[in-house]
């Protein structure tokens, strides 16, 4: 076997280690491959992207549904969109012409939407011509008025409650005989009335 080749698989080896410590299935999407692409870096590489949903796609979706987290500055939330956009950029695989310019528009964009009304207003008022000028300005009106006028309090998305269990506690029935959450209202073992706005 040449040491080329040789190295190629040293490689995906460590890479497919790096995924395998968490679970065993990553193995069956390995074992999938022909003996011809588990040799191959890339094509190893591109089925466990794909295998977690780290692909184009996937970037997309994260760059257009980020919201910036309690506490985070817009230097800190653009440095982690563009991270997204660049790998979105990267695995879409297609010719973006000049990408850098291209690049700033979009993120000036989402920045720029992610932002509460009285933010995107003074922002809007003052016609920043770059990401940097939009985040100087940002940070300029955030450190006036407070972290409250950062954003809309429904962009935060909070450090301290996942994503699946803030979905679970919105879809969780709510009683509306006793007001509590978990069981519906045929359910309720209360045996009071309905509560009403007028109910004392």
């Amino acid at each position: 076997m040449q040491p080329t080749n040789m190295s190629c698989i040293h490689s995906n080896l460590h890479f497919v280690s790096t995924f395998d410590q968490h679970a065993a299935h990553e193995h069956d999407t390995f074992s999938r491959l022909s003996e011809d692409e588990s040799t191959d870096y890339d094509v190893v590489k591109r089925a466990l992207l794909k295998r977690y949903k780290l692909t184009s796609e996937g970037f997309n979706l994260k760059f257009r549904s980020s919201r910036p987290e309690l506490g985070e500055r817009m230097s800190q939330f653009k440095t982690r969109l563009e991270s997204y956009l660049d790998r979105w950029m990267e695995l879409s695989e297609r010719d973006l012409g000049s990408s850098e310019h291209w690049k700033d528009l979009v993120l000036y964009e989402q920045l720029l939407n992610s932002c509460g009304r009285d933010l995107r207003t003074f922002l809007m008022e003052r016609k920043p011509r770059s990401c940097s000028e939009l985040i100087v300005l940002a940070e300029q009106y955030i450190e006036a008025h407070g972290e409250s006028k950062h954003f809309s309090k429904s962009t935060y998305i909070s450090a301290k409650m996942p994503e699946k269990a803030k979905a679970d506690d919105f879809n969780r029935p709510q009683c509306h005989i006793c007001g509590k959450s978990g069981h519906r209202s045929k359910d309720c073992f209360s045996g009071g009335r309905p509560k009403t706005r007028n109910s004392r």
